[in-house]
């Protein structure tokens, strides 16, 4: 099951179908038949992002409509959400403190929450803040961030999303 060319043993007849020149361990010597031109999967419990979000957007959504179930549970917050959830990205050019304000349009439970990338996407481990209908944060252009509308204990419709921006002083 080996593609290269030099007869066995070789340096990775030892991984079923791997023909990357990167000796074990790689990023992909999990994963069979892999050449090193796909990126892994990400990670169980990253979100879908949709788009990128800017200072003074106001966003119009449905996560009944729109909405993916990637995650359940997010490690800044003892909230089970069940329902689906949208996420966008946001990376400031300037360090800003970040207001994120979500009203429901309707009787249904969502929550916003606020993921700092590490390497992962819009991973649920790497949540940094947690909110209702609100989230204050200082954010940094050193990190893309990820703001995420879900749906608690299976609750999801519409909601608008705004999102302000004040520049942070420097000390």
């Amino acid at each position: 099951d080996d593609d290269d060319t030099t007869p066995p043993p070789d340096d990775d007849d030892t991984v079923a179908d791997d023909d990357d020149t990167t000796p074990p361990p790689d990023d992909d010597d999990t994963v069979v038949d892999d050449d090193d031109t796909t990126p892994d999967p990400p990670p169980t419990g990253t979100a879908v992002v949709l788009g990128p979000l800017e200072c003074g957007d106001v966003i119009l959504g449905d996560t009944g409509v729109d909405g993916t179930t990637e995650i359940d549970q997010y490690s800044c917050s003892t909230w089970w959400e069940q329902g689906p959830e949208m996420a966008w990205s946001f990376t400031p050019t300037e360090p800003v403190e970040l207001y994120l304000y979500l009203t429901c349009l309707g009787p249904h439970e969502l929550d916003l929450f606020l993921i700092e990338d590490q390497g992962n996407g819009a991973f649920q481990d790497d949540c940094v803040a947690s909110g209702g209908y609100y989230i204050q944060e200082d954010v940094f252009p050193t990190s893309t961030w990820y703001v995420v509308v879900d749906g608690f204990s299976g609750w999801y419709g519409p909601f608008e999303l705004e999102v302000t921006c004040t520049p942070l002083e420097e000390d």
